[in-house]
């Protein structure tokens, strides 16, 4: 029985075998000598198949810890437009944008910009308990402006103003909105302007900062100012200064909607497609079909005269269609920005703008009916 398990043993395939052979290999485990009774006979044995079947795995105990390596490229910032060691917009990473849409409002210029972080001018501020703590910086060699308005339109606005002064101080200033000109220091002292503390001001690197915090309610021009139950029309302006004068701005932006200064959320700028459409216009009415209807009727009436269109001549057919596209256009023109500015200013007579434009619209209404 013996000599017949030997003979059984020595039966078995040569692979599997040599697998478990090898496997002790591998493991570092001794392998026992004997000698076989029956000599192992070479032809007869079968070649070692080389594929995955024979692969035998070793497994790795699940409480076996590998150690890894990761690695992670941190992204390329944009790099800031800086002109002769001037910044040209804030920089994103501002801490003036910290808590900017949660915990207090922001808008700056040019409009809705506080999205993309990068203003020319950005004010923020928030209700700290009993008093509205403001802070402001813009890109600007003479003032930034704050502004509180009824009606969205300048005139009769209560204003903070950060002007820079000859001195290289900065100062912050109560002002007024005295019509759509001039913006002045309110007929009351700095004491009873409502301004609590000026807190930080200066100008570094062509940027003007300042911050400050401001009663609930003041009194100026005989009107109340309650800043925690009236809802006000947000404005923010930048331009330059003389002797703490303020020019007319240079640019500004205007809230579209009134707002409690208490509400914490995106300000949208009022809708510029009014103005834009109304230069767009203008410009088209004047710069090129006015153009093109004088150069048909001075080059062409002469020569242009071979060809018809329903009897009349073509210069004369073109020209007319261009002087009522200029007609129209004008028309239309005015009525976009009257719409814009909701009527007629008592301002108009000191905006030459405003009077050249009256006067040419004027002159090419009548036009037709005196050609």
């Amino acid at each position: 029985a013996i000599a017949a398990s030997k003979q059984e043993v020595g039966s078995l395939p040569e692979v599997e075998v040599e697998e478990e052979d090898d496997l002790e290999q591998r493991l570092g485990q001794p392998r026992p000598s004997f000698k076989a009774d029956n000599e192992f006979n070479l032809k007869a044995a079968k070649p070692q198949d080389n594929t995955v079947d024979a692969f035998t795995p070793i497994y790795i105990s699940s409480t076996t810890t590998l150690k890894t390596t990761t690695t992670s490229v941190a992204p390329t910032a944009e790099p800031l437009p800086v002109i002769d060691g001037v910044l040209q917009h804030t920089d994103p990473q501002d801490e003036i944008y910290t808590g900017c849409n949660s915990t207090k409002a922001c808008f700056g210029i040019p409009a809705n910009c506080v999205k993309s972080r990068k203003c020319q001018a950005i004010v923020a501020y928030k209700l700290d308990k009993v008093l509205y703590q403001f802070e402001m910086k813009a890109l600007s060699s003479g003032y930034v402006s704050f502004g509180l308005s009824r009606d969205g339109k300048m005139g009769e606005d209560l204003t903070t103003n950060c002007i820079l002064q000859e001195n290289g101080n900065v100062d912050i200033a109560t002002g007024y909105n005295y019509g759509k000109l001039y913006n002045k220091p309110p007929k009351v002292s700095r004491r009873e302007d409502g301004i609590r503390e000026r807190q930080k001001r200066g100008r570094k690197d062509g940027w003007i900062y300042c911050s400050w915090t401001r009663d609930l309610s003041v009194k100026i021009e005989n009107e109340i100012w309650d800043l925690e139950k009236d809802s006000y029309h947000v404005m923010l302006a930048v331009g330059e200064a003389t002797e703490n004068q303020l020019h007319f701005h240079s640019a500004k932006v205007v809230s579209g909607t009134p707002m409690g200064l208490g509400q914490v959320g995106l300000i949208e700028a009022k809708s510029r497609l009014f103005i834009i459409l109304h230069g767009s216009f203008m410009i088209g009415a004047w710069i090129f079909a006015a153009s093109l209807g004088i150069i048909f009727a001075r080059y062409f009436k002469q020569t242009w005269t071979n060809s018809k269109i329903c009897g009349l001549d073509q210069w004369f057919v073109w020209h007319r269609t261009l002087m009522l596209l200029v007609w129209s256009l004008s028309i239309v023109g005015l009525v976009l920005i009257i719409l814009d500015v909701e009527g007629i200013t008592p301002t108009i007579m000191h905006n030459p703008h405003a009077i050249m434009g009256f006067v040419t619209v004027g002159l090419a209404f009548l036009q037709p009916f005196l050609a």
